[in-house]
């Protein structure tokens, strides 16, 4: 299971200092007043639709083989309450806040196969084809049912939180916003111990703010932590259960899951050549950002320098960044009412 999300930055005390320190706590942004801090972002947008519509269907059998080992099945039934897309999909997981602020013509999320967590909502309130669970534990009961490549937890805060806290989410993929905005919801804090930055991106100018993508990867160190977890949910299922039967045997199912995830530890850890693979195609979901730019300023008028077909000499480490700020930078006014390009990571 997979988090992704796009969070800006947090006003600190130390807000506009030169020597403000950017860590894990920066960008934590998330939402304010039951929608998004910013109006739109439409790279960010972009990135989220090609990495949670993205599918490589030649490894999903190799997927799906893991998933059995993972919960000791045979065979992978299909869910039969509503009819399944024989196009393979990503799963995208949100709570009921996030459905709402999604516009109605976009719901459902095309192309992914989408799924409500709500303790409240029922499957009859919805109109569109979606999957409701009540809890985390339902989910992986669920995706026992389907046939899919991916899934992607997409918020809110809530949802994030109870994910990370069962040590569930194998990777973050993290959209740094850097501009701040009032905000009134958070992305849980990322425990360092237990997620590592594995990628970064590069830096990109849209809608009058920069950002860029990293990607968290889970540690393996936890592994050891996770099965003490284990180990002591063993001992509590030895007590009496308030919950009722179909509560208590989604625990057991959830934690046949994280025994047998240690259990094949080792083919859990040779996945990261066919992940790399996946990362790599998200990060060049703009491939045609370098054709396009944004200043509308032709190529033509810097005809030498578009000339040269191989600028090695040190002066055009200094000359690429200014044809690329000029072609692509961010637009800001100034006192002088004249304005400057710039772009967030030159230094």
């Amino acid at each position: 299971i997979y988090a992704i999300c796009a969070c800006c930055k947090v006003e600190s005390k130390n807000e506009g200092k030169k020597n403000e320190v950017f860590n894990n706590y920066t960008f934590r942004g998330l939402g304010n007043k039951g929608v998004l801090p910013w109006k739109c972002i439409s790279l960010d947008m972009k990135y989220f639709c090609a990495v949670t519509t993205y599918v490589n269907e030649s490894k999903y059998e190799k997927l799906k083989y893991k998933r059995c080992k993972y919960l000791n099945k045979e065979t992978v039934d299909n869910v039969n309450d509503m009819p399944n897309s024989k196009k393979l999909q990503n799963v995208v997981v949100m709570g009921r806040t996030n459905w709402e602020s999604i516009p109605k013509k976009f719901k459902p999320l095309s192309n992914r196969i989408n799924v409500i967590l709500s303790r409240t909502l029922k499957k009859e309130d919805f109109d569109e084809d979606v999957y409701i669970i009540n809890k985390v534990e339902d989910l992986i009961v669920l995706l026992g049912k389907l046939n899919y490549y991916k899934c992607f937890i997409i918020g809110g805060s809530v949802v994030y939180q109870e994910f990370l806290e069962k040590k569930l989410i194998k990777k973050i993929y993290f959209t740094r916003i850097n501009s701040t905005y009032e905000c009134d919801v958070f992305f849980p804090e990322i425990n360092e111990n237990e997620y590592q930055i594995i990628s970064v991106s590069d830096v990109y100018t849209s809608n009058n703010t920069t950002l860029d993508f990293i990607i968290y990867k889970k540690t393996n160190n936890k592994m050891l932590n996770e099965q003490n977890c284990i180990k002591g949910e063993e001992k509590n299922n030895d007590m009496p259960l308030k919950n009722d039967d179909k509560d208590t045997c989604h625990m057991k199912k959830l934690t046949e899951f994280y025994k047998n995830v240690d259990k094949y530890k080792i083919n859990y850890e040779n996945d990261d050549d066919d992940e790399e693979e996946d990362d790599f195609v998200y990060f060049n979901f703009n491939k045609e950002k370098e054709e396009k730019n944004k200043n509308s300023i032709h190529p033509n008028d810097f005809q030498i320098y578009n000339s040269l077909k191989y600028k090695y000499h040190p002066e055009y480490q200094y000359l690429n960044i200014i044809y690329d700020i000029m072609m692509n930078g961010n637009k800001q006014s100034d006192r002088t009412g004249v304005g400057v390009l710039s772009k967030f990571g030159y230094i």
